[in-house]
Order: C-alpha cells, then sequence, then structure tokens
C-alpha cells in the first residue's frame, strides 16, 4: 500500500548496473509504478546509466567502486528515517540476501530439468558450472541449487537429481585485482582447525543457515583494480565461503564413497 496519507514507498540500492536494472525493471512494472533510487560507481559504463535512466530509476554517481556507492546507499536509506517526509525507504543489496540467493539457484534447478527430460541419457552429468563473482550472490545460490537437487528425498539420496550433480564443480571466476573471494577462501581453508566442523544443520538436508555457523576471518580488498570495474566488492558475503566449505565437503564424501568400493 503506497497511499496511506500520501506517504510514500521507495527502494534504494547500489549497483554496478545488472541489480540495478533488474530492481527497477521489477519497480516501475508494479501498479501504480514504485519509486527506486540506483548508486551506481564512477567506474559504471555511461550506457549503463542511461539504460537505468531509461527504465525509470533515478541515478546518483558516486564513489570509486562499488563499496562507495554502497555506503552511500546505506546512508541515504538511514537519514530518510529521519527526515520528516514521513516517506518509507527499503535498501536493496545487490547481492548480500537469501532471497536473492535462492533465485540464483533455481538455474540449477532448470539444467537438471533439462537434462532430466523427454527420457534423457541416464549416464549424463553435470561436469562443471561456472559463475563470475562480484560479492558473492550468485555463486551463493549456485551452490545452493547444487546443495538442495543434492538432498531431495533425503541423506544425499535424491534419485536421479542428485545422481546428475554428483561431482559436479564450481568454478568461482574472478578478474585479477578483485579476488576477494579467493582470498577469503584462502583465508578460511577447509583444513584450518576454525572450519572443522563448518556444515550444515546436521539433518541430512543441507538447509543449514549458512549466516549462523561459525565465525571467519574475511579478507577485505584495499580496492579494485581490476579492468573489469564494474565486477568487484571489496569483500564477498560470508554465506558464500561457508557454502563453498559445504560443497567441498561432499564432494570429498563422494571420493570417499567411490575409493571404498560402494
Amino acid at each position: 500500500n503506497n497511499n496511506n496519507n500520501n506517504n510514500q514507498v521507495q527502494f534504494l540500492s547500489s549497483s554496478g548496473g545488472n541489480a540495478g536494472l533488474a530492481l527497477t525493471t521489477v519497480c516501475r512494472s508494479l501498479r501504480p509504478p514504485l519509486p527506486v533510487s540506483v548508486i551506481v560507481p564512477e567506474t559504471t559504463k555511461p550506457m549503463v546509466v542511461r539504460n537505468l535512466e531509461t527504465l525509470g530509476a533515478d541515478v546518483t554517481v558516486f564513489g570509486k567502486n562499488w563499496n562507495e556507492a554502497d555506503a552511500l546507499a546505506r546512508t541515504m536509506v538511514e537519514d530518510a528515517k529521519t527526515d520528516g517526509s514521513g516517506n518509507t525507504v527499503y535498501y536493496v543489496s545487490p547481492y548480500d540476501n537469501p532471497l536473492l540467493w535462492t533465485g540464483h539457484s533455481t538455474a540449477v534447478d532448470e539444467i537438471i530439468d533439462q537434462l532430466s527430460c523427454n527420457g534423457g541419457d541416464d549416464d549424463v552429468r553435470i561436469g562443471a558450472i561456472l559463475a563470475s563473482v562480484g560479492g558473492g550472490g550468485l555463486l551463493s545460490g549456485i551452490l545452493e541449487g547444487l546443495e538442495r537437487n543434492y538432498y531431495r528425498g533425503g541423506g544425499g539420496g535424491g534419485g536421479r537429481r542428485s545422481e546428475i550433480i554428483r561431482g559436479t564443480k564450481v568454478m568461482a571466476c574472478e578478474t585479477e585485482g578483485a579476488a576477494s573471494f579467493a582470498a577469503s577462501l584462502v583465508a578460511n581453508s577447509l583444513d584450518s582447525e576454525n572450519n572443522s566442523n563448518d556444515d550444515d544443520d546436521g539433518d541430512g538436508n543441507g538447509n543449514g543457515n549458512a549466516n549462523e555457523e561459525r565465525s571467519l576471518t574475511m579478507k577485505r580488498l584495499d580496492g579494485i583494480t581490476s579492468v573489469a570495474t564494474s565486477l568487484g566488492a571489496l569483500e564477498v558475503t560470508p554465506a558464500v565461503i561457508h557454502r563453498a566449505h559445504r560443497h567441498q565437503r561432499r564432494g570429498r564424501c563422494d571420493d570417499t564413497s567411490a575409493g571404498g568400493g560402494e
């Protein structure tokens, strides 16, 4: 409801492009359309800014990188709480939200559905999935989709869907100068003592809350020096490290089972 006492609901996000375009498309497609503001860093291509404005977003260009643009976005949301306008402004993260991860995860469902339909080859497997990494939202979703389908049926016995993804590798792709995921993954090695029990909630369905697991040592880059200026966050969401650990651990279990002649 956007008309109580003439108060206005507005959405605000930071983005290097795609997330802002998605949010703007949704907000402007509603009836009545909702106002949306997107803060983009100075490295954003002019074409992206024009596309956002054409879709109906109020665009502010600020900061050397996405993190500086995001800091302004969060400040604007907080300021709106006390500006006396009575308007409600919601912050929408471009990558750090469980709803986004679940949305991305359906790409894995679609791949498995296509490989399973029409009496496909029973021996078909997904060898690898490649995902570009900025803040870790897409990769978190890919890992969630693999985990969910692996555990369908309970205890890792999800039937055909589980078999299609058994042994599937996930390749996280970052550019030099924006490799924040790699930095944090190396700092939190699966074999380190601190992460020896980094796992799901223990019920065998792979639905553990990745945000409530043991603490990590997250690494924050000093800056983004990559030529891929719009794809980069100084620090990824911790959830993607937890999920990467669980994926690695399932892979080890699969290898052990195979070696044991099961």
